[in-house]
């Protein structure tokens, strides 16, 4: 009789750890999920998404920065659609959209990027293209 209780003592500890365990992970998955949000609108610029664009621009060489910007974006400096302004980037396009991105002054939000939609909404992306903030 002893032996049978001390393998169902035993069996009884293996499931409360498991029990135990399988909380802490859903707790854990429920705290670090809880932080992520996602923008309520929906962001392209010329069929791309908003978060490897930035990424996309964060890579461009400085020397080459405003022609393949230009480029991708479809805009140019000839035509004022793009032009600096305080340590940004600001791109005009023919959809409406402005796009900003932050080169940096003194590294504040460097290589971040904010898109304002033709009816006045903003999206902003950090340096890696996560979603920042919205209004």
């Amino acid at each position: 009789m002893r032996n049978g209780s001390g393998i169902v003592i035993i069996i009884c500890l293996i499931l409360l750890g498991y029990i135990w365990r399988a909380e802490i992970v859903a707790k854990v998955t429920t705290w670090a999920m809880a932080d992520y949000v996602t923008p309520k609108l929906q962001c392209e610029v010329n069929n791309m998404p908003c978060a490897d664009l930035v990424r996309m621009l964060n890579s461009f060489r400085s020397g080459r920065y405003y022609e393949a910007s230009g480029k991708l974006l479809g805009t140019s400096m000839e035509d004022t659609s793009m032009y600096r302004d305080h340590g940004a980037m600001v791109f005009k396009l023919r959809d409406g959209k402005q796009i900003i991105h932050n080169q940096g002054l003194a590294g504040l939000e460097k290589g971040y990027m904010t898109v304002i939609l033709p009816n006045g909404h903003w999206i902003k992306y950090d340096d890696k293209g996560n979603f920042v903030s919205e209004s």
